[in-house]
């Protein structure tokens, strides 16, 4: 689905990213963590061609990434980005927002069929009594949940296609209380699999390791390591990358991270 080969990101001089090179594959729910000013919101854009490469390339769903300018319209359908910040500087409400994510669709179904899928994603956010209300004048979490459920609408038709899709998260949780940063993150692990990829970046570990397929975990703007959540995500690769002594406690199925202080 994805092949990241020597990619490098340069701003000036400085090295953002350094000769990064990944693989991902259809169906897999993949989290991208590492300390702050690692490269994690950098390797999102220069996936989604949002900043210029200095090196190596990008191959998504076998074409080159450079490939897509072509035709934004057509990918807009099969891949959506939600960014670590969504600004808006008109006053929209909040159905009028989730509305947006159905603007490749405007041409194909009618005015009602697209208001009753923004809809659907409007009720399973539990936003319904919010529907009316300004966006502008929302909470930074409300307006995280509004984003999120407008690229649910965007996303609506590769739900149910075996066409390959892709949704790139950049810390969608991280304006929100617990409650709906586990909603969210169930609603993406539901969604993920067959041909549906989610690809998010996530600062906290202990839901990367208990939600991902795949980490990917960044240091210094290069690749620590690429793969299973446990084998990444080891006591001895969090010590070296975060500089913290930890140790992982097992519940069942799930994992919890102690940080021994």
């Amino acid at each position: 689905m994805l092949e990241v080969d020597d990619l490098t990101v340069k701003f000036g001089k400085i090295k953002i990213l350094d000769q990064i090179s990944f693989k991902l594959n259809a169906g897999e729910f993949t989290s991208i963590v590492g300390p702050n000013a690692s490269g994690k919101s950098t390797l999102i854009k220069a996936i989604n061609d949002e900043v210029k490469l200095s090196g190596g390339k990008i191959i998504l769903n076998g074409r080159d990434i450079n490939e897509y300018r072509k035709n934004p319209q057509s990918i807009s359908k099969w891949r959506a980005v939600l960014p670590q910040k969504s600004s808006l500087n008109f006053n929209f409400k909040v159905l009028d927002v989730i509305k947006m994510g159905r603007n490749p669709y405007y041409n194909i179904k009618s005015e009602k069929e697209n208001e009753s899928i923004a809809i659907k994603y409007l009720e399973e956010l539990e936003l319904s009594n919010l529907k009316e209300r300004s966006f502008l004048y929302l909470s930074g979490g409300e307006q995280q949940r509004v984003q999120f459920a407008r690229i649910l609408a965007q996303m609506h038709e590769s739900f149910i296609s075996e066409n390959p899709s892709v949704i790139f998260l950049d810390e969608p949780t991280s304006n929100l209380d617990i409650k709906h940063q586990i909603q969210i993150l169930k609603i993406l692990k539901k969604l993920k699999g067959n041909n549906l990829s989610v690809v998010i970046v996530i600062h906290d570990l202990e839901q990367a390791l208990n939600f991902s397929d795949k980490i990917i975990l960044l240091n210094n703007g290069r690749l620590v390591s690429c793969g299973n959540p446990k084998t990444v995500l080891s006591n001895k690769l969090i010590k070296n990358t975060f500089g913290i002594d930890n140790e992982w406690l097992a519940d069942g199925d799930k994992k919890f991270l102690k940080i021994n202080y």
